[in-house]
């Protein structure tokens, strides 16, 4: 099966691509380029493959939660090329998956909690909590001393952090847990293409729904205007 995998999301411009058993992924500091860099590189990824975009069959999107304006992005240029090559005649579905289930998708056979934790805005943080790869809860929006006193209740149960933000919730969280109880992933990445892309890859038994962002809190305007 050939699909793409888009996060933009972040600050970070996520693609992976697979087609049988080969898979590439990039990962670039876009920032606020996404709408530049976004498509040249899917294309890049395709031509490395041998892949037309036609014969993709399968996008899956980030969803959020994250910047508004990228996941706008994301989630526009998907739909685009969903819709084109459904256009010329070729079955091509369309997923939305939330860049916090894609970060912890990996690390689904952990013996324990996953927590994926990404900034926000407004010395705030996006949140989950996973249990062998199922979401426990619900997406959160909150400071990390909160998410940290939150997770303090959950001591006997062993901790992987993952995300942009997990070195600073292991640093909060490390006195009282002991480095025996958390685990660190060190590596810092905000968004994980391939987990984003096999995430989207399970959802095919679900049925078709129009992906729609995954906001947590009010746009800036929305905040200028109206306040919080």
């Amino acid at each position: 099966m050939n699909v793409l995998a888009i996060d933009t999301a972040t600050a970070t411009l996520g693609l992976s691509l697979k087609s049988g058993s080969e898979s590439r992924t990039v990962l670039l500091q876009a920032g606020l380029k996404h709408s530049e860099k976004l498509m040249p590189t899917v294309r890049t990824l395709l031509q490395e493959a041998g892949l037309a975009r036609e014969e993709l069959e399968l996008i899956a999107c980030s969803i959020g939660p994250g910047s508004f304006t990228g996941i706008r992005i994301g989630l526009a240029t998907a739909k685009g090329l969903a819709m084109g090559i459904q256009a010329g005649g070729t079955s091509c579905r369309l997923i939305g998956v939330s860049t916090l289930d894609g970060l912890a998708h990996r690390f689904r056979r952990f013996e324990g909690a996953v927590v994926a934790v990404n900034p926000s805005l407004r010395k705030k943080h996006y949140a989950a909590v996973y249990r062998r790869g199922v979401l426990t809860g619900d997406y959160l929006e909150t400071t990390l001393a909160d998410l940290a006193a939150a997770l303090r209740r959950r001591s006997q149960i062993p901790m992987l952090l993952t995300g942009a933000a997990a070195p600073d919730l292991y640093t909060l969280l490390l006195p009282e847990q002991g480095a025996e109880k958390l685990v660190l992933d060190a590596s810092g990445q905000s968004s994980d293409p391939a987990g984003l892309l096999e995430c989207g890859v399970a959802k095919l038994e679900e049925p078709p729904t129009d992906p729609v962002p995954l906001y947590l809190r009010k746009s800036e305007a929305e905040i200028t205007f109206y306040g919080e």
